[in-house]
């Protein structure tokens, strides 16, 4: 895990991102998700640590995906750190969705 750290997944993500929009033209929705993982990793860079459920401080990571309304196709992934926002998530993601076209996010 700790080599992904270093692994810029842009160009690739921007890659998929245009195969799959020849399949589907419609970017009038996208769905956006934020799911937060705990883990136990000594390394972390953008990772926070927060109190989870069971009481106990770990590190926090929050993964954010878009996705196309209608096939569910990735659009685009970011990752935050445990001490952010939905909020400023959200304004993040809307901003880079509008910019690529997308019309409405749910």
């Amino acid at each position: 895990m700790e080599n992904l750290d270093e692994v810029d997944f842009a160009p690739l993500e921007e890659r998929i991102y245009k195969k799959f929009s020849k399949h589907d033209k419609d970017k009038t929705t996208v769905v956006v998700d934020v799911t937060d993982t705990y883990f136990e990793g000594k390394k972390g860079s953008s990772s926070k640590k927060r109190r989870g459920k069971d009481g106990k401080y770990r590190n926090l990571l929050q993964i954010c995906l878009a996705v196309t309304l209608k096939h569910g196709f990735p659009v685009m992934h970011r990752t935050y750190g445990g001490n952010v926002s939905g909020i400023r998530i959200f304004q993040d993601m809307t901003t880079e969705l509008r910019s690529r076209g997308f019309d409405s996010i749910i």
